[in-house]
């Protein structure tokens, strides 16, 4: 979620950029720079525009007429290293990913879909899912974006095609 906030205005939007109509921006340089250097987009609310902030996570935005407040609610545990052998490692995270899922396919009926992309992450989550529901003879219905065959992008951008891998990961 990103905000800006001027004097008698506040907005919000799910992207920066509906937000540069709204306020005077510009490129911000800085930001662009750390990011590209390996800062990555983590650890800083700032957005590549000027004036336009993101909401951290665990974090509450408050814009009123006296300023913006900015408080965190959610600070969790830090936790040091911990030694494990890998098969114990990977029975674990097996366990709270399928803790996490099972959690989240807690409906009141219907059909289940997942967006599968082909990367780990959707590719663990739609697999974790379809084992869950066949538990209960369900089915998953996963969804992904591909180019049609032969498709050039005409911009000359590289198009990266993963549905080879979601195609697997569907069997």
């Amino acid at each position: 979620l990103f905000w800006h906030a001027s004097a008698g205005h506040a907005a919000f939007a799910t992207l920066p950029q509906p937000l540069r109509r709204s306020a005077a921006t510009s490129l911000n340089v800085p930001e662009m720079a750390r990011r590209l250097i390996g800062g990555g987009y983590f650890g800083s609310s700032e957005s590549l525009f000027t004036g336009i902030h993101s909401v951290d996570p665990g974090t509450i935005v408050r814009i009123s007429d006296s300023g913006t407040a900015i408080a965190r609610y959610w600070h969790p545990e830090a936790v040091g290293t911990v030694e494990r052998k890998r098969e114990d490692a990977a029975q674990e995270l097996e366990w709270e990913l399928s803790r996490a899922v099972d959690a989240c396919l807690r409906r009141t009926g219907g059909p289940v879909a997942s967006h599968l992309s082909g990367g780990r992450d959707s590719g663990a989550v739609t697999a974790c899912a379809a084992s869950l529901l066949a538990e209960a003879d369900e089915l998953l219905f996963a969804y992904t974006a591909a180019p049609r065959a032969g498709f050039q992008e005409k911009s000359g951008r590289h198009l990266f095609d993963e549905s080879d891998l979601a195609s697997s990961v569907a069997r």
